[in-house]
C-alpha cells in the first residue's frame, strides 16, 4: 500500500544540465508510525517529454516514521467548494461543505481561501483572497456548510485571473487520519476591474 508522504514540490523550469536541490519542511500526512520505504518521484505525471523517464524514481528504504503528536480521530474534508462573486464587486458567496468524516472531535481550526496567480495547475499560496473562518470544533459526523458566511474579496486582488485554494486546516492544528483530503481548488476566477 502506498500513501503521500507530504505535499509535493514544484519546479517550474530547469535548464539542461542544471539541477536544483530541495529541503523543506512540511506537514506529515495522516500515516502510523513505523518503518516505510520513501519513494521520490521527479514528474509523476509525465508533463515533461524526456529521452529517458527511468531514472525519475529513487526509493529509500528503512526510513522511520514517528509521529509525535496522536491523532485526534478527526479527519477534516471540503466537499463540492466553489467561489463565485456575489452582485457587484467585491462581494462573494462561498459553497460548499466542511465535514469532520472521522470518529473523534477536531477541536478548533482555520478554513483559508487563497487566491493563486499563474499556473491553475500548481498554484502557490502566496494571498488570501478574503477573511478566514475560524471554527472552534467539528464532532465526529458534523459538517458546516459554507455558505452560512458572507465574505468580501480583499482590496489587494488585482484585476486578472486566479486560482482559488479552499484549506482547512493548512496551519495542522489538528492531527487528522487522513491529510490530503483538506482542500479543492476553484481555477479560472476572474477578478474583474475596480
Amino acid at each position: 500500500m502506498a500513501d503521500f508522504l507530504t505535499q509535493s514540490d514544484r519546479i517550474t523550469d530547469l535548464a539542461p544540465g542544471t539541477h536544483v536541490r530541495l529541503q523543506s519542511i512540511k506537514p506529515l500526512s495522516g500515516i502510523p508510525d513505523g518503518p516505510y520505504t520513501v519513494v521520490v518521484f521527479a514528474d509523476r505525471p509525465g508533463s515533461v517529454v524526456e529521452t529517458n523517464k527511468a531514472n525519475n524514481r529513487l526509493a529509500i528504504a528503512g526510513k522511520r516514521v514517528l509521529v509525535i503528536r496522536p491523532p485526534t480521530g478527526a479527519n477534516l474534508t471540503i466537499e463540492n467548494f466553489q467561489f463565485q462573486r456575489s452582485g457587484p464587486w467585491p462581494n462573494l458567496m462561498l459553497f460548499g461543505t466542511v465535514r469532520n468524516t472521522g470518529a473523534g472531535d477536531s477541536g478548533p481550526f482555520w478554513i483559508e481561501f487563497w487566491a493563486c496567480p499563474g499556473d491553475p495547475n500548481y498554484p502557490d499560496l502566496n494571498r488570501f483572497a478574503c477573511d478566514s473562518i475560524h471554527v472552534d470544533n467539528l464532532a465526529a459526523g458534523q459538517s458546516l456548510s459554507l455558505s452560512d458566511y458572507s465574505r468580501t474579496a480583499y482590496n489587494s486582488l488585482r484585476p486578472g485571473q486566479f486560482a482559488i485554494i479552499g484549506c482547512v486546516d493548512r496551519l495542522d492544528q489538528v492531527i487528522e487520519t487522513d491529510e490530503t483530503d483538506s482542500y479543492a481548488i476553484v481555477r479560472g476566477f476572474l477578478v474583474p476591474p475596480h
